[in-house]
């Protein structure tokens, strides 16, 4: 999580927040070529969640970070349901499939 934070804001995150995650961390998940990337669309779909909502955590009400994050949270959820949801639909149908062929 880069930006203008000092070491101890940073800290001070630490304690705040249970489980840090960024953008940039989630862009590099999403390119990772080695196998420890992102597996499906629902992980991708957490973890913008967990951004959006770790800033909020952090961020007091009314400040232009926490009204910044609700915004785009809000956003994100309504192209989710529109554009993506179905995604996960057809991963889940896939897996049950492969887990019934698995078993015969």
């Amino acid at each position: 999580m880069a930006g203008n934070c000092s070491w101890v804001d940073h800290v001070e995150l630490m304690q705040v927040i249970e489980k840090p995650m960024d953008l940039g961390t989630i862009r590099n998940k999403m390119e990772a070529k080695d196998g420890s990337g992102y597996k499906h669309v629902q992980e991708i779909c957490d973890d913008v969640r967990l951004v959006f909502s770790n800033a909020m955590t952090y961020n007091q009400e009314g400040t232009d970070v926490h009204v910044m994050a609700k915004t785009l949270s809000e956003k994100f959820e309504d192209k989710w349901k529109t554009a993506l949801e179905h995604k996960v639909i057809e991963e889940v149908k896939v897996a049950i499939v492969n887990s019934y062929k698995d078993c015969k």
